[in-house]
């Protein structure tokens, strides 16, 4: 028997507690988080980099449209997941190169060093 790590009806309590103070409760957060990361275990990274990009633009997509949820419905697991899954095709497609794109705008990470000659992280910049 599968692991259950969040359940549907805890999550429905926690969404209709958020939506009555008109915030997360830090449990819903945590289970948010916990979708997350077990959604974004499914699919493939070019880098692991990537899955962490990834996985910030579906919680920044479900920390943003969680009020949404009709609480008619009583299946919040389901509708959040699509949220997150949403979320982390958007993010992926921003990254990566899509179907018809031009090959030499691809999106490139560079890393250039200080040179303050320390050992200390001043100095380290990304573009």
């Amino acid at each position: 028997m599968a692991v259950v790590y969040v359940k549907n009806k805890d999550l429905l309590v926690e969404i209709l507690i958020s939506k009555e103070q008109d915030y997360l409760t830090p449990k819903a957060e945590k289970m948010f988080i916990m979708m997350a990361d077990r959604i974004g275990r499914r699919f493939k990274y070019y880098n692991e980099d990537d899955r962490f990009d990834c996985q910030q633009g579906a919680l920044l997509m479900i920390f943003a449209n969680w009020r949404s949820f009709n609480t008619a419905y009583k299946n919040p697991f389901s509708y959040y997941t699509e949220i997150l899954k949403r979320g982390y095709a958007a993010s992926f497609n921003q990254l990566r190169l899509r179907k018809g794109q031009d090959k030499n705008n691809i999106p490139k990470h560079y890393s250039l060093s200080g040179g303050n000659g320390g050992d200390s992280d001043e100095g380290l910049f990304n573009i």
